[in-house]
């Protein structure tokens, strides 16, 4: 049974009921109503129920149906509203599921974007600037840092509010670079590294995690082989990998029950923009980058994108879950 966890009287003509973070919607008396709103998949078949015991007609049409039918799909109390008026309803629902990619202007984000897109997937992308989360050509591109708690649960709301669903996650906003450990140099790098990496990764989990629908909701975290192993001047970028890889082992532990699954890919090194300038900062060249690859070359950003979509919608990965997925081509080998 559906539960209306608020009723807010807004005028005599207006009535708004919600579950918050589940369904939401506005009835208008002996008027048409737009439900603005959402239902997830754990409370499809209340869903159903609803639509059925309100004669409900078909999708975005008018059904209508005596109040007392709503009082028991719903709960409704309000002293105010008598059994024996009428009320209209539309309800809309959206098949198509959806999924939130960070980091999605450029590079691997960019390539999950399209990946899902392709697949009829609504797909909602952050970048922390304006011109960046455009230019992931996602459905909605929002501007948001990771590693600010507040702008990720705007981010969240933004999305539900605008496709009343929310089905994956994929955590691939990231920062690389050097950082020294000279005693006297600043901490700033470590900071913002650490913020992005895995201060980003938990708030966004945390803040979509009420809202996955049990059984399907997926997250997937994009880590890299270096949260596997470490490396010389990038004590950050190590740490915060690791990190990543613990935060999905430990996720997946807390989401268990509902049948939600939490994987880290592990990908080597990525032809992408930030690949191609730590590789400059380091001094090191692709070529030879690659003869260290067993496959002698590097991974494409579509490669990896493929990869996430399979653990997001394939039937074997729905019983993987806490794992690490490496896409190196035999760099750890």
């Amino acid at each position: 049974m559906l539960l209306v966890t608020t009723i807010r009287r807004v005028d005599e003509e207006f009535f708004t009921m919600r579950e918050e973070g589940y369904f939401s919607f506005t009835l208008h008396r002996k008027t048409h109503t737009s439900l603005s709103g959402f239902c997830s998949r754990r409370l499809l078949s209340a869903s159903e129920w609803f639509i059925q015991n309100t004669l409900f007609l078909s999708l975005q049409k008018t059904c209508h149906a005596p109040i007392e039918y709503l009082s028991e799909t719903l709960r409704v109390c309000h002293s105010k509203i008598a059994k024996e008026e009428i009320f209209y309803a539309m309800i809309i629902h959206h098949d198509q599921p959806v999924v939130f990619v960070t980091g999605g202007s450029r590079g691997i984000g960019k390539a999950v974007v399209e990946k899902f897109q392709s697949q009829s997937w609504r797909v909602a992308a952050c970048a922390t600037t304006e011109k960046g989360a455009q230019s992931s050509g996602a459905d909605l591109a929002l501007v948001c840092d990771v590693g600010d708690a507040a702008q990720v649960r705007s981010t969240i709301s933004a999305i539900l509010s605008k496709f009343g669903r929310l089905d994956a996650v994929i955590n691939n906003a990231g920062l690389a670079g050097s950082d020294s450990l000279d005693p006297n140099s600043t901490n700033e790098q470590w900071h913002c590294v650490i913020r992005t990496n895995l201060d980003g990764p938990y708030f966004v989990s945390k803040y979509a995690l009420p809202y996955l629908p049990d059984n399907t909701g997926r997250i997937i975290n994009i880590s890299s082989v270096l949260g596997l192993q470490g490396a010389q001047d990038a004590t950050a970028y190590c740490s915060s990998k690791h990190g990543m890889v613990g935060l999905t082992r430990a996720l997946a532990h807390e989401v268990a029950p509902r049948r939600i699954t939490v994987n880290a890919i592990c990908p080597g090194w990525v032809r992408t923009d930030m690949a191609i300038n730590r590789i400059q900062e380091l001094g090191l060249s692709e070529e030879n980058l690659a003869k260290s690859v067993l496959l002698g070359r590097f991974i494409e950003p579509d490669e990896v994108a493929d990869l996430a979509f399979y653990l997001v919608t394939s039937k074997a990965a729905a019983i993987m879950t806490g794992q690490t997925i490496t896409i190196d081509g035999g760099a750890l080998a």
